[in-house]
């Protein structure tokens, strides 16, 4: 299949392992904010940082501006986007949507050791304060939710949606008591899971993510107010 995007042409199915291997480490670099939002750099650049050509950095590049983690402007060069709060809104209520339907679409599937590896992720995250080590544990208790998915397309779009708000989540979690907040979320969801009870695992997780995009809002929000 192959995706027009702007003047740019994608096309997944001619990605070579070294274009993989780009789009995975140039990402990394742009979730974990090494490559601030609303940076520039070039293909060249990027080529030397990642000790890689510029055909497969090329081919990277063209794949996560059809995602939505960067632009590529003729004769400026790459720039990181800049999450939109109306933006960040909506990819919250698609994983929302996402993860509940999974939920609800998966739930007899998830079995004891399903639960067992849920508890483990949930008792790791009691003893974690920073930002970024909870989201790493984050990302895995969600991966473990939605891993019973069978739809590749699915879990790919899902992918997507969580690194683009990945940094906003960091900035979210500096608060123990948000990291805490997130802990008892995710413990609601294991215990409906183990209860049996399918309507209320599937409230709880669209509950959590959604109460999850109300306190970005209530941090982004008053500092805009204040610019």
């Amino acid at each position: 299949m192959m995706y027009q995007h702007d003047s740019i042409i994608y096309n997944p199915d001619q990605e070579s392992s070294l274009a993989v291997k780009a789009y995975n480490d140039l990402k990394t670099l742009i979730i974990y904010d090494k490559i601030k939002q609303g940076a520039a750099t070039s293909i060249s650049a990027l080529s030397k940082e990642l000790n890689l050509s510029r055909t497969p950095v090329t081919a990277a590049c063209q794949r996560l501006e059809y995602e939505g983690f960067i632009n590529i402007i003729p004769k400026q060069g790459i720039i990181v986007k800049s999450i939109s709060l109306p933006e960040a809104k909506d990819i919250y209520e698609m994983r929302a949507m996402l993860e509940s339907y999974i939920m609800r679409r998966y739930f007899k599937e998830y079995s004891e050791h399903d639960i067992a590896l849920l508890e483990a992720s949930v008792e790791r995250q009691e003893h974690i304060m920073d930002g970024l080590e909870f989201m790493n544990e984050d990302r895995v208790f969600h991966e473990l939710i939605i891993g019973k998915c069978t739809n590749n397309h699915i879990l790919a779009n899902y992918s997507v949606l969580y690194d683009l708000t990945f940094s906003m989540g960091i900035q979210n979690c500096k608060s123990p008591s948000r990291i805490s907040s997130n802990v008892s979320d995710h413990k609601k969801i294991v215990e409906s899971i183990k209860s049996g009870s399918m309507e209320n695992s599937v409230y709880q997780v669209e509950n959590h993510i959604l109460t999850c995009l109300a306190s970005l809002l209530n941090i982004y929000m008053p500092s805009m107010h204040n610019n």
